[in-house]
Parts: structure tokens; C-alpha cells; sequence
């Protein structure tokens, strides 16, 4: 897996300062650009003596003696990795009084500007001390035996002539075991270049106060992070060495670790987040090639926000978590999986061609399809639409994830839960002039008559009597062929004509039921129109209309419908029930409905999807969810109804579970009542038109 730079600014707002600013070693906030100091701790103005409102009135060279400000302000200034030494400094303090300063900066984003986050250390005793040593290597030793700061003396070829007792707490090792010896023995194989260059500087500018970072191992072989600050007095006849200051910034750098990767982490499922997942794209979209192609996949859950409604937020963030754990565990180490925001999920195939592409996609799919959390009463069975763009370099970042954007919302718009790959814009436009041609023909159907009705048997699995025929709208082209109805359907709700479509179903079903008044018909009622009221107004006002007994009626309504529209045409559908119309359930267990919901409601039948049912012949998870639905159906009071019924031992398994009637090919295929279909001769009440 590859893993995420951490190189890069950390970003703050102005709600994290508290936590970045609130230590006890003094800290100033300084804008890179105008070198105004945009933020100030109590431990700073304890040191400088100005008030925090002071500071916010001063610019960087204000801390500076005048002949000194253009070269340190450079020297603060000038590139370097993000966190760095400046080295040490002399600043100039509320009054005049000049202070000898250790100064660490790390660069960070503060509300969108670059900034330099100070880390200020006293030293202004420590360097007097050391200027004014020397009379004799007693009073070095008494010194540096009683100093506040780590010290070490090393000789002109880098060999430890001196360490101080006290630092044996810290860096682990008694004095006697370190005399004598190379000081690079104990510094981490990477910085050993760095401490060289230092050491060199140190000999080379004796008025020079030379600093380094690096990492020194303890007897334990734990590594140390260790600022150097080196003072030359190779002259001086009693130290003859150069002396190492030492300070142990181990904690320091591990919360500024741990700050840099909060940035660039998301605190619910600890995925990268958006900044962290952008970064990479930049990279991967940089080095991929038509010859060695990337992916960018986006993954969304359908209708997440039922859950929120439903049972509150601590729900839908557990099944966050549950579909974070899921991801890693179904796609592995290889493809970096992030959470980019809400219940949008993102996966990034650094080697992947398109057939790989929704290869992996269909793996996320499936593998978040197969969960199944419950909360209280409330039993959850998410699915997710994913988008995939192909990265072959020819687009920039931005262009990716928008095509990506583009197929995941045409996966939305083609009926949810399904893949849509795309290689370019010109193919998301072709699939767009595609659904605006079914579009047309759609609106050309409701005004031409070219929609027709085909009957499914609703067969009571007792006695294998038809119960009622769902109603269902097929398309008849210019040649006479049937088209199959999904394509229209998804354009029509992507284009705002699901309502109309609907209400021209009701009035074809109250027609047929006018002509055959022995049977029941079932029609399906979109969440489109659930949601128009208008539309609801005018479907109310045709059953009004027609003479047609309302217990012949029924409406099916999927699980999701359920959740998401229900709420704002409960009173029509309240005032239909009380007249005798029946409604039921459709698509249960795909989406995220509950018991506790459903006995609310004024259904009559549960209808289960028709994936449990296949699954059932090879998945004894399956077969035990029909099993509890049905259960749990029946203790409601509501009727059970299997759908894609296909052979007769499943048909004879449903009856042994108790459901109480089935749908599917075993009874027969969808056709008009004009011709009767197939394999229903046996069946009693079946009407056909002369």
C-alpha cells in the first residue's frame, strides 16, 4: 500500500489553536507573506513582556536588532524541510532588553495562508555562561555538571571527551560508557550526514552557533529526537572541544506527528480523509500513462440519510465504521481507501485498467451489500452506487475526480447499487444524450399510447390460487418489439417524468380491472410521486372517479420510498387505507427499513426481494432471513410474499417456512391479458380480453 507523504503543511483553523498553542514553551504565529505575528501564547508573553494584543500589533523584524533584521529575517524565512531548526537567535524584548532565543519553526496552513509555527526556547543564560567560561576546567565542569541543558563535548575529531552525569536519565548511558568513543556511534544511520555537516560548521565559523536535528539511540534502542546547538572552544585551553548543547524535543516531535496526521485523518473510521486522499491523486494522476493506467472509484451509499432519520446519527456512524472495516477487509493493502466526506467513500487503484477498475468496484459493492447491522427494532441492509474514472494522465486531478463524480451519479440515476465506468467526458456525454433519448421516447409514450401493461400471477403458495397480478409497464418500439423497461424508467425519474408515468399506470390498471372484475392488481408507486403532491391529488381524484371496488387495488411501495418519502404522503395514503385500498411493501430487506416501521405503517403485505430468494439456494444466511422476515412479518399482522420464484423446491421451501404467496417464472413470465401466459392453465381467475 502506498503509504501518504506527511511532508507536506499541516493544516489549523482558527477552533485547533487552543491545542497548538496551548503549551508551556513559548509560541508565536508568524504569516510567511507579511511576517505579521498572527498569534501569541501566555508562556510568549511571559518571555517578551508584551500582551497578547501587543504581539498582533508587531511584525517578525520588530523582534530583531535593526543591523540584524534583513539577514535573520532571511534566515527564518529561506526554504527548508517543514520542521526545522532557525538556529540560535537573538531577540529583542518590551523595553529593549536582548535575550539569546533557540528557535524551531514548522511551516503550517493557517485559514488557507503558509505560516511558521515558532518554538521558542530561553537560552540566554546557558550562552552567557558558555561565553564567559574558561578560567579553568574546574569551573567548566561545575558548569556544565549543574546546567539546566543537556551538554556533551566532543574533541576535533569528533570523539566524546565529556558528558555530564545528569544526562544518564535521559539519554540512558553512564559517562564512562561513552568517553572515548565516536559520537556518530550513537546517532541513527540517516541523520549521520547531517551531524557531520554540523560538526564541520562547528570547526569551521567559531563565532557561529551551528544546530542540528537528529535522532541519538538509547541503551534500550529507543531513538531520541535531539536538537544541537554547537558552541566552538577548540582555543580555549581548558575545554579545547566543541560543546554540544542538548535538548531532547522527542515529545515535541511526536505530537507535531500526531497534529500533522489528525490533519490528514478522519477521526470516525481512521481512513485518510479528503486532504490526505487529494494528495495522493495528485501523485498517482502525475506518473499514470495510457500503457499503465490508475483508477479513481467513489463509493456511495443509497439513501444513507434514512438511517439518520430513522435511529439518529450514533447508527449511521457505526455503519460507517462497519463499511470502513469492510473496504479494508475485501480490497486489502494495494488500493488506498479513504472517507472523503459523509457517506462518500473513495478508492484509489494506482495500477488498474478499466476491467480491474470494476472488477475491485464490484468487489466494494458486494462486499458492503452483504452487511447487516441491527440497531434496536431497526435492521440495516446498505447498499452502495460506485463511480470509476480511468486515469491515464490526460486529465488533471480536478477532472478525475469530476468524471468520477459524474459515473457515480450515473449510477444513481441508472436505479442505485451498480457500477458506472467512465474513460472520458465524452463518454459520461454519450450516456447522458442516451438517457435524454429515452427521455423523449418516454414523453413520446404517455402522449402516443405506445406503453402497455404486462400481468405477473401473485400466486397464494396454499392452494396455488392467484392471489392478485402485479402490474407491470413494458415499452413497444416503432417495429414492434417490446423494449425492456429500465432504460426509460431510470430517465424518467433523472428527467422529472416518474409522476406521470405512475398515474398513467393507475389509469391502465383501472381500465384492465374494469374489464376483468374477478381479479386484483397490484400497481408499483414511485417515490417520485410520493413526494408530488400534486401528482397524489390527481391519482386521488381518479380513484374517485373510477367504479372500481378499492380492495381490488393494491400499491406497492419500495423499502426505500418507504423511508424516504412516506412521511409527507402519510395522510393520503392514511385516507386511502380507511377506504379500502391495499398497500405492501415492496423490495423488502435491500434497504434499511425496520419492523418497528413497518408496523406503523398501513400495509398489508411484505413483499422480499427477490436476491434473498436466489441466494437462498447456496447462502444459509439467506435462507434465515426469509426465515426471520417471515416470522417477524406474520407476528405484525402482514401477509409475506416471496418474489422470483423460479422452480419448485424453492417454491416448496417457501411454503414449509410459512410464506404466504410468490411471484416469479415457476407461474409464469409478464404478458398482457390478451394472450394467457404460459404455464398458467392451471391457475383459476384468469381474465382475457376478447
Amino acid at each position: 500500500m502506498t503509504e501518504l507523504s506527511l511532508a507536506r503543511p499541516m493544516a489549523v483553523d482558527r477552533s485547533q489553536l487552543p491545542l497548538v498553542m496551548g503549551t508551556p514553551i513559548p509560541k508565536c504565529l508568524v504569516d510567511r507573506e507579511t511576517l505579521r505575528i498572527v498569534e501569541a501564547n501566555g508562556a510568549a508573553e511571559a518571555l517578551y513582556g508584551y500582551s497578547r494584543e501587543e504581539f498582533l500589533q508587531l511584525r517578525l523584524d520588530d523582534l530583531y536588532r535593526p543591523e540584524a533584521r534583513e539577514a535573520l529575517r532571511w534566515r527564518f524565512l529561506r526554504e527548508q524541510p517543514e520542521q526545522s531548526r532557525v538556529g540560535l537567535l537573538q531577540h529583542v524584548c518590551k523595553g529593549g532588553r536582548v535575550i539569546d532565543v533557540d528557535v524551531t519553526r514548522q511551516i503550517v496552513l493557517f485559514e488557507g495562508r503558509p505560516c511558521s509555527l515558532a518554538f521558542i526556547v530561553d537560552r540566554t543564560a546557558h550562552v552567557r555562561a558558555i561565553r564567559e567560561l574558561g578560567r579553568s576546567e574546574a569551573l567548566f565542569r561545575a558548569l556544565t555538571e549543574n546546567a539546566i541543558e543537556m551538554m556533551v563535548v566532543l574533541d576535533a575529531d569528533g570523539i566524546i571527551t565529556f558528558v555530564p552525569e545528569f544526562t544518564r536519565p535521559v539519554l540512558g548511558y553512564a559517562p564512562a560508557d561513552v568517553t572515548g568513543r565516536p559520537v556518530v556511534d550513537f546517532i541513527h544511520p540517516d541523520d549521520r550526514a547531517a551531524v557531520q555537516g554540523f560538526f564541520d560548521d562547528a570547526r569551521a565559523l567559531p563565532d557561529e552557533h551551528p544546530t542540528v536535528g537528529m535522532r541519538v539511540r538509547r541503551p534500550d534502542g529507543e531513538w531520541l529526537f535531539i536538537q544541537a546547538t554547537g558552541t566552538n572552544l577548540l582555543a580555549h585551553p581548558d575545554v579545547r572541544g566543541i560543546v554540544a548543547t542538548l535538548r531532547d524535543v522527542t515529545e515535541h516531535h511526536r505530537n507535531a506527528e500526531c497534529l500533522t496526521r489528525a490533519a490528514r485523518q478522519d477521526a470516525l473510521t481512521g481512513l485518510p480523509n479528503r486532504l490526505a486522499f487529494h494528495e495522493l491523486l495528485v501523485d498517482v494522476v502525475a506518473g499514470a500513462r495510457p500503457e499503465r493506467p490508475a483508477a479513481l472509484l467513489l463509493v456511495d451509499f443509497d439513501n444513507f440519510n434514512a438511517i439518520n432519520d430513522s435511529v439518529g446519527h450514533p447508527a449511521g456512524d457505526a455503519l460507517l465504521r462497519a463499511v470502513a472495516s469492510t473496504l479494508r477487509q475485501a480490497l486489502g493493502d494495494d488500493p488506498l481507501i479513504a472517507r472523503l466526506d459523509g457517506d462518500e467513500f473513495a478508492v484509489l487503484l494506482e495500477r488498474a485498467t478499466d476491467q480491474e477498475a470494476r472488477i475491485v468496484a464490484e468487489r466494494a459493492r458486494e462486499a458492503i451489500g452483504g452487511l447487516r447491522l441491527r440497531e434496536g427494532a431497526y435492521a440495516f441492509a446498505p447498499s452502495v452506487s460506485v463511480g470509476a474514472a480511468v486515469i491515464d494522465g490526460g486529465l488533471s486531478p480536478v477532472a478525475i475526480a469530476s468524471l468520477a463524480d459524474a459515473a457515480l451519479a450515473a449510477a444513481k440515476s441508472l436505479g442505485k447499487n451498480r457500477t458506472v465506468c467512465y474513460h472520458s467526458f465524452t463518454e459520461r456525454e454519450a450516456a447522458l444524450t442516451d438517457a435524454s433519448q429515452w427521455a423523449v421516447r418516454l414523453k413520446d409514450a404517455l402522449r402516443d399510447g405506445s406503453m402497455e401493461l404486462h400481468f405477473q400471477p401473485i400466486v397464494d403458495l396454499a392452494d396455488e390460487s392467484v392471489a392478485a397480478f402485479e402490474a407491470l409497464l413494458r415499452f413497444r418500439l416503432a417495429d414492434g418489439s417490446l423494449a425492456p423497461p429500465g432504460p426509460a424508467i431510470r430517465a424518467g425519474e433523472r428527467f422529472g417524468l416518474a409522476s406521470a408515468v405512475d398515474e398513467w399506470v393507475i389509469g391502465a390498471a383501472l381500465e384492465q380491472l374494469l374489464q376483468c372484475p374477478a381479479v386484483r392488481v397490484a400497481v408499483n408507486l414511485s417515490g417520485a410521486t410520493l413526494g408530488d403532491t400534486l401528482a397524489l391529488d390527481r391519482i386521488f381524484a381518479a380513484l374517485l372517479a373510477a367504479p372500481v371496488e378499492p380492495s381490488r387495488l393494491q400499491f406497492e411501495i419500495t423499502e426505500t420510498a418507504a423511508l424516504q418519502d412516506l412521511p409527507s404522503a402519510r395522510a393520503w395514503i392514511d385516507n386511502l387505507a380507511q377506504r379500502g385500498y391495499r398497500f405492501a411493501l415492496d423490495d423488502f430487506g435491500t434497504g434499511f427499513c425496520s419492523f418497528e416501521y413497518v408496523r406503523s405503517l398501513p400495509i398489508e403485505q411484505i413483499k422480499i426481494d427477490g436476491s434473498f430468494i436466489h441466494a437462498s439456494r447456496s447462502d444459509p444466511a439467506a435462507v434465515a432471513l426469509v426465515e426471520a422476515i417471515t416470522a417477524m412479518a406474520h407476528s405484525l399482522g402482514k401477509r409475506v410474499v416471496a418474489e422470483c420464484v423460479e422452480d419448485a423446491a424453492t417454491a416448496a421451501w417457501l411454503r414449509s417456512a410459512g410464506v404466504d404467496a410468490g411471484q416469479g417464472f415457476f407461474w409464469g413470465r409478464p404478458a398482457p391479458f390478451a394472450a394467457e401466459p404460459a404455464g398458467l392453465a392451471r391457475l383459476d381467475e384468469i381474465c382475457l380480453v376478447a
